[in-house]
């Protein structure tokens, strides 16, 4: 891992890089979902869906069959925690 040296470099990574949100709000999603009985072994397709005119797409666009939520969380699916 390469360690950023702040004297050469005055970003500051922490209050000033534009982050995508969504893989902290999964856990949210997936705790959600298991408070209101879905349970980690519970199946689900990580296949393409379509919610209006939007698609979730996973990281890489790969989607990777059916399996359970645990892993679905393990594998961090946007699909399958939409």
């Amino acid at each position: 891992m390469e360690v950023k040296n702040y004297s050469l470099s005055q970003f500051d990574r922490v209050s000033q890089a534009i982050r995508q949100p969504g893989l902290h709000l999964k856990m949210f999603v997936y705790t959600t979902a298991m408070e209101r009985g879905l349970s980690p072994k519970t199946v689900y397709p990580d296949s393409p869906v379509r919610i209006g005119n939007w698609s979730p797409r996973n990281y890489g666009g790969r989607y990777r069959g059916t399996f359970r939520l645990a892993k679905a969380l393990a594998f961090s699916s946007n699909v399958i925690a939409c």
